[in-house]
């Protein structure tokens, strides 16, 4: 989030447009950079030109900086550790744009074995549509009932139920439990260990 915040208050900038607390990009990301800028701009700037002034802008910094406050959060390495153990077949669906998802994966993750990583392009809608889900899927050669789909937004949520995957909220993630609750997660887990238990189950 930091680093996002950083790219996108200096995109803000180039606008003249106030900049906003790293906290605050809490409720502004997930949707993708379009979506960010339709927030964090003041109401009377949010016109198609300023937006795509500054996602342009963002996306030359974020390419450049987008590695320099972010990490994993605690526990997922173990995690990786066990479901890599246990042959679990792994993937990544985000909205970052499809380089930058496979730039963070191979920086951040590249010492476990993700199967697709997949971001927004030309033939992949941005989530909540489900065709990149079903496209993993495809991928894997596995069905929705044999998966489980972990993420820590709404649009997750919302991705897993129009894909038919059984929907993992995250509590320590970017937006609240409630939030997750109202757009259909099956359940909420606090730490990432805990999801061992619903591939036991």
């Amino acid at each position: 989030m930091e680093d996002i915040a950083a790219a996108a208050n200096a995109a803000l900038a180039t606008v003249g447009a106030p900049p906003h607390p790293p906290a605050d990009y809490r409720r502004f990301i997930g949707e993708g950079v379009t979506r960010l800028f339709e927030q964090s701009l003041p109401a009377e700037r949010q016109d198609l030109t300023t937006i795509a002034r500054c996602a342009a802008a963002f996306e030359e910094t974020y390419s450049r900086e987008w590695d320099q406050r972010s990490q994993p959060y605690p526990g997922v390495a173990e995690l990786l550790n066990e479901l890599t153990r246990r042959s679990i077949k792994l993937a990544v669906l985000s909205n970052k744009p499809h380089e930058f998802t496979v730039a963070c994966v191979n920086h951040y993750l590249a010492a476990w074995p993700f199967s697709v990583v997949l971001g927004p392009k030309a033939d992949v809608p941005r989530k909540p549509d489900p065709s990149g889900a079903k496209r993993i899927l495809a991928e894997l050669n596995s069905s929705a009932e044999e998966c489980l789909f972990v993420g820590d937004t709404g649009v997750d949520m919302q991705t897993a139920v129009a894909t038919g995957l059984y929907a993992v909220g995250v509590s320590w993630g970017f937006r609240p439990i409630t939030e997750l609750q109202a757009n259909g997660a099956n359940i909420i887990i606090n730490q990432p260990q805990e999801l061992l238990a619903l591939l036991s189950s």
